[in-house]
């Protein structure tokens, strides 16, 4: 059979000037079930990005999580979010880096640690 796909959304409801709040894909979101955006037995607090240019129809967000897991803001009547920065270029970033081959490059560690080791790695 065919696999149904779940997906985790926000519905925006604050509005400014009448009109919804834009987003675009990979803004970074800070949500919360605790308007504290607390994390213990009773509230969840995720790290996630939007999976899309902006809301659909129905002003709802699709989120993609980083950090935390989404399950435990499903089936939520309320919940709170902070609108981060656009972080796609960071995320292209990190999966760069991640698939990058050879591990050993002369000029890698300087970038990764700082500019101080700079003039040592350009000398060997």
């Amino acid at each position: 059979g065919s696999k149904r796909e779940t997906r985790t959304c926000i519905k925006m409801t604050e509005q400014q000037h009448g009109k919804v709040l834009g987003c675009n894909k990979d803004d970074m979101w800070i949500v919360s079930s605790s308007p504290f955006f607390s994390e213990d037995r009773t509230a969840t607090t995720v790290i996630a990005t939007s999976a899309w240019y902006g809301p659909d129809g129905d002003n709802n967000i699709e989120l993609k999580p980083l950090v935390g897991h989404l399950s435990g803001l499903k089936n939520r009547n309320v919940c709170y979010a902070f609108k981060g920065p656009n972080i796609s270029s960071e995320l292209d970033m990190l999966e760069n880096l991640s698939t990058f081959s050879p591990p050993e490059v002369p000029l890698m560690p300087a970038l990764l640690s700082g500019a101080t080791r700079v003039s040592h790695a350009m000398s060997k």
